[in-house]
């Protein structure tokens, strides 16, 4: 039994809504002149509804001013109750057709009023005779005390509705919050194991709540415009109020709807260019990922070049959809929108130079292939793996575990050095140098040098490391230790180890490095004991914690 109520609830409601929209149409429909002006015109009214529309002066007159004096005349009739509105008849003079009401001439009808109408003279001003005669009635009709019973009555029923539509959204939200909240707590481990965690059970509920006062708002504002544009639709001092209140909401929803059906045929267009473009975009994806996987094999076009080619035919492909779809856009042809284009043109071309510079050094770095992702580079005194390339910039990651974005354009200026690629061959030379005495013999010094590259672990056998005497100096002989390694990414490990073995052979040999620089001949050459070699707090060698 408890449905009734509400049932009968939403038929009121139904039922108001149905005649608010009806009665403005119907009004209208009955209101409505058959002329057809094209020049602009102005309306006649009375108790603020249109009459018929006047578009030409007469003496002294504009139509503006004709409009209103005659809107004047006909308010002034309308209100005295001692005129009787069958008394309306039309009388012929020499230059108009006058529409007299007693002995006032109410309106004159000119032969300049007839253009356009397909009516001559008389014809028109009998026609504007029965409009002002049923504008009149239906005015104090309007304002009978019957007529006013009634339309507070239906305010008053207006009113019941609103009040217990409210009431009814507010305890529905209520009920089915109440309903989600035991739901999601009854599944809460389920949605917890399914979920991203943005969708947990407790941010689930919020959202869930949020969206329904959302609905619950967005329906109790429609009731709340329905009941005003209706009852100040419904009583004749506010009629112009409520439709300028229904004019705000339903002018706007009416150009969507037009604007809709008249751009349906561009939207389906633009539709199946969208739908042709999605697919072509699949295709290329899926042609450049065999490629990049080596599945498809193209002569002297490499795996690598699979990534980038795919982002620039990708790019064309969207330009080129653009460029078809543009003239079926909404608003295309239109100067705002041509405006707001050539706005973001230029601020696009004003900032953009830079990145422009940076995507075609890109290109240029990805096809010159001067390196890859996982090689070891040094790009001027920036030294690390290539862990990310695009188009815009490449990242480095160093040894010490720090990100170095670097543009692509200092790229293509700078010297890169690729150290995996030449590790790939025979192998990447690492060296040092040293500057040694002349009091000492280079093939002592050499047989010392190629011992501490024989126990550097990293540096191969073979090829074997060698010795180069770079330059015989002023105060010494530099000698320059080359190894090979095929480990670049361990480079920094193999230099610290092989600096640590070359300080031990010329201390176990007491041979003194003069590195830096030499100024004179000491009593005692500048070495380390090797019985001093673990001197506190260092660890000796096989001990727990000893620096290997």
């Amino acid at each position: 039994m408890r449905r009734h109520p509400v049932l009968a609830v939403f038929s009121s409601l139904a039922l108001v809504l149905v005649v608010h929209i009806a009665a403005p149409a119907a009004r209208a429909a009955g209101a409505v002149d058959s002329l057809s002006l094209a020049a602009p015109s102005w309306d006649v009214t009375l108790g603020g509804e249109r009459v018929y529309s006047l578009s030409t002066a007469f003496k002294t007159f504009s139509p503006a001013a004709r409009a209103r004096l005659v809107s004047e005349r006909l308010e002034s009739l309308a209100r005295d109750s001692r005129f009787d509105p069958e008394s309306i008849r039309v009388v012929e003079t020499e230059f108009s057709s006058d529409v007299q009401a007693g002995d006032l001439i109410a309106i004159a009808v000119i032969d300049a009023d007839t253009t356009g109408t397909g009516l001559d003279r008389q014809s028109l001003a009998s026609q504007r005779a029965r409009l002002v005669r049923a504008a009149i009635l239906q005015y104090r009709d309007q304002r009978s005390a019957r007529s006013l019973a009634w339309d507070v009555g239906a305010s008053l029923l207006a009113t019941l509705v609103l009040v217990a539509g409210l009431i009814l959204i507010t305890r529905i939200r209520r009920r089915v919050s109440a309903a989600l909240n035991r739901w999601i707590e009854a599944r809460r481990e389920a949605i917890k194991a399914r979920t991203h965690s943005i969708l947990e059970p407790d941010r689930l509920l919020g959202a869930l709540a949020a969206i329904l006062r959302l609905l619950a708002t967005l329906l109790c504002l429609l009731m709340v415009y329905s009941y005003a544009s209706f009852v100040l639709g419904i009583l004749p001092w506010t009629k112009g109020l409520g439709g300028q209140l229904r004019a705000l909401v339903l002018a706007p929803l009416r150009e969507l709807g037009s604007g809709f059906v008249h751009h349906l045929p561009g939207l389906v267009f633009i539709g199946v260019v969208a739908l042709v473009t999605y697919y072509a975009l699949k295709l290329v994806g899926f042609i450049f990922a065999e490629i990049g996987s080596g599945r498809i094999r193209l002569e002297r076009f490499y795996p690598e070049w699979a990534v980038p080619t795919e982002r620039i035919v990708r790019l064309v492909i969207v330009a080129l959809a653009l460029v078809v779809i543009y003239p079926s856009i909404p608003g295309s042809n239109s100067l705002a929108f041509k405006g707001v284009s050539i706005f973001l043109g230029v601020l696009v071309s004003l900032g953009s130079s830079s990145t422009v510079g940076n995507l075609m050094a890109g290109i240029m770095v990805v096809y010159m292939r001067s390196y890859r992702v996982g090689d070891i580079i040094q790009v001027g005194s920036e030294m690390g793996r290539v862990i990310e390339t695009d188009l815009l910039a490449t990242r480095l990651r160093t040894a010490w575990n720090v990100d170095i974005t670097i543009p692509n354009s200092t790229m293509i200026t700078s010297n890169v050095i690729n150290y995996t690629r030449e590790a790939e061959g025979p192998g990447l030379i690492l060296h040092t140098e040293v500057s040694i005495g002349y009091n000492a013999s280079w093939r002592q010094v050499h047989a010392m040098l190629l011992r501490a590259a024989a126990n550097t672990s990293g540096l191969l056998k073979d090829p074997a490391p060698y010795v180069l005497q770079r330059e015989l100096g002023n105060f010494g002989v530099i000698y320059q230790i080359n190894g090979f390694t095929r480990e670049p990414h361990r480079m920094l490990r193999i230099y610290h180890e092989l600096h640590r073995n070359i300080l031990d052979q010329f201390n176990e040999y007491g041979v003194e490095i003069l590195t830096p620089s030499y100024e004179g001949d000491r009593d005692t050459p500048a070495v380390v004991p090797k019985e001093q070699w673990y001197a506190p707090p260092a660890i000796p060698k096989g001990q727990p914690g000893a620096d290997e």
